[in-house]
């Protein structure tokens, strides 16, 4: 796709969104360069929503939309499925929204976006945040499961009567109707992260994002809450 194509599906995708979630937004910009995560060596940053500055606390913020060419141009080369027209529409909803929920003083999508980045560490085998994961999304008709950029995540907590019964016999679970298994010879500290290899067949609750990913067990022996209480 040339920049002056990406330009042109650019602009479509922004006018798309009905006119008053995007009001104060001006863009999108197209940068023909690609860009550089700010924070994680080798990720691509497809694109941004900048704030312009403001005088007042209490005045709204005006915000552009950036969209980086290289960067797209640079992931399509590399990958033969990515999808530029779906991910180009997907990255102006996302900035667009960001701007809607920095005006409401609501962090939740950059929350997301921090997760998904400690969800990217982890998947290269890299040093991440604890607990990342309770920063993504829920997933339909489940209260244990959430979803970061396809990956799904499970915690599991268990007494210390069920942790042992586990060590001895290995603990059988459901996701997304599969029934999976973790051998008691594998559960070795209070707290063991397992991983199964996807797809499984979930959705996101707040957007259409497909669990293509794999899911993360985190099995968890209950810490007792009784003081001094002590663990042979």
């Amino acid at each position: 796709m040339s920049l002056a194509e990406f330009e042109e599906k650019a602009r479509a995708c922004f006018e798309e969104i009905p006119p008053e979630f995007r009001e104060r937004v001006q863009g999108p910009v197209v940068v023909a360069e690609r860009k550089g995560h700010r924070r994680l060596r080798g990720m691509l940053t497809l694109g941004e929503c900048v704030h312009a500055p403001t005088f007042t606390s209490d005045e709204a913020p005006h915000s552009t939309v950036f969209l980086y060419y290289g960067s797209f141009a640079a992931l399509a080369s590399r990958d033969p499925s990515f999808d530029v027209d779906a991910e180009l529409r997907e990255t102006v909803r996302h900035e667009v929204q960001h701007h809607i929920e920095d005006m409401a003083g609501n962090s939740r999508l950059r929350d997301y976006d921090w997760a998904a980045e400690q969800n990217s560490l982890r998947r290269d085998g890299r040093r991440y945040a604890p607990n990342f994961w309770r920063a993504g999304e829920p997933v339909k008709e489940s209260d244990d499961l959430t979803m970061l950029d396809g990956d799904l995540f499970l915690e599991i907590e268990l007494p210390a009567a069920e942790w042992d019964d586990a060590r001895g016999k290995g603990l059988t679970f459901s996701v997304a109707g599969d029934e999976l298994s973790i051998p008691g010879d594998e559960i070795e500290r209070d707290e063991e992260i397992f991983e199964f290899e996807g797809p499984f067949d979930a959705e996101s609750a707040l957007h259409h994002e497909p669990a293509d990913g794999d899911l993360v067990v985190i099995l968890r022996r209950r810490r007792s809450l009784l003081p001094g209480t002590r663990r042979p």
